[in-house]
């Protein structure tokens, strides 16, 4: 069986038309390390005043002096170097995205108080944002421990991470589906498939060593963008940041998540839950391969089949169905949409976090076990003509 897997594995990366899609998925992955990474929006300088390098070491000096408890004396300190900054340098300069986000959130009118900050700073004045009404940290809707306090830091950096890696998914889904396509339809279109099922082993170990060769190439490549993505925010951003409270992060809204967990377990458990993702869409695609007879239309149905649920979601806005397209991958790899939809008490599969977390990965697993059972239940009885 391991030499069968083998074999399976070489023919799949020995196949030209891989090896292109492979080649142009590299490029795209530059790309997006180049666009959310190497020139993300924590580099904005209307100016071009500062490089890359010094725009994430200005960015570590102004979240160092709000790491530790979320207090409402940090954020009014937050807000009133916000005001200060934009005194300093009133039409640019560096973005002090934690200042922006806690000013964002806090402000019981963000809009108003930006342009009076930005008003009183073109006028070569501070604004004094302490005379402004604020929000307490009940008021903006934390989720609070009972004892000690939630964890604030240097959240937009790990904000990027994820956005990136939630993007590079996509991309490896694309690739994933290019390569699982071709797994049973290519030998169909090609017209061995006859030979195949005419050998002992056609039928059954065959089969089941095209499906294992499928998973671990896809597990394979999604490791390894995840990787690699990861190693680069290492780089250039470092891991400061990574005990920030979920909650905390004040980029996302779910700050009323029930977990008190921190951004390093966000991003475990995110990419554990993308993992049973990828599985789900490796049995759909290679369902799909065993009973088409060309690449391109397994290629056509699994793309259509991804996105499809994403488009319904647009025009489905409530109901049973609107709950169901959730359930597709399509509609709840992304991080935030994630925690947002397990935090649901109402209105989606059961009444608790931990609860729709394991209803949404049975699903997915579930889905992967029954496609690879039509697979193989495919091949088995498929009547050579």
């Amino acid at each position: 069986m391991v030499a069968l897997i083998k074999y399976e594995i070489q023919k799949v990366v020995l196949n030209k038309s891989v090896m292109g899609a492979c080649v142009v998925f590299l490029l795209v992955l530059g790309g997006i390390f180049n666009i959310y990474l190497i020139n993300s929006r924590l580099h904005t300088s209307f100016h071009n005043t500062m490089t890359n390098s010094e725009a994430v070491q200005k960015n570590i000096e102004f979240t160092s002096k709000y790491v530790g408890d979320l207090t409402m004396k940090k954020v009014q300190a937050a807000m009133n170097d916000y005001s200060e900054e934009r005194t300093i340098d009133p039409d640019g300069g560096m973005f002090n995205m934690y200042s922006y986000y806690t000013l964002n959130t806090f402000a019981k009118d963000s809009g108003t108080l930006f342009t009076s900050i930005y008003d009183s700073a073109q006028a070569g004045k501070v604004f004094p944002v302490d005379k402004s009404e604020i929000k307490t940290l009940d008021q903006a809707g934390f989720n609070q421990p009972e004892t000690g306090f939630l964890q604030t830091g240097n959240f937009p950096t790990w904000s990027i991470l994820l956005d990136a890696l939630d993007r590079i998914f996509i991309l490896t889904v694309l690739l994933i589906i290019f390569i699982c396509s071709t797994i049973f339809s290519s030998e169909v279109s090609s017209g061995i498939i006859g030979l195949l099922l005419s050998t002992k082993k056609g039928r059954t170990q065959s089969t089941i060593a095209k499906l294992s060769a499928a998973v671990i190439i896809s597990v394979g490549i999604f490791l390894f963008s995840q990787i690699a993505t990861t190693l680069l925010f290492q780089i250039l951003f470092g891991f400061s940041g990574w005990n920030v409270s979920v909650q905390a992060n004040l980029m996302w809204h779910v700050r009323d998540f029930p977990w008190f967990i921190n951004l390093l377990q966000v991003f475990l458990l995110t990419r554990g839950f993308q993992l049973i993702c990828v599985l789900s869409i490796v049995g759909a695609t290679c369902m799909i391969s065993s009973m088409t007879k060309s690449p391109f239309t397994s290629l056509a149905i699994s793309l259509g089949g991804f996105f499809a649920p994403q488009l319904l979601l647009r025009v489905i806005k409530e109901g049973t169905m609107h709950t169901i397209l959730y359930l597709f991958p399509s509609n709840n790899y992304g991080t935030e949409t994630l925690l947002e939809l397990i935090q649901k008490n109402e209105g989606f599969l059961l009444s608790s976090v931990a609860g729709n977390l394991l209803a949404l990965v049975g699903i997915l697993l579930l889905l992967k076990l029954l496609c690879d059972l039509l697979a193989y239940w495919r091949v088995k009885v498929y009547r050579i003509s």
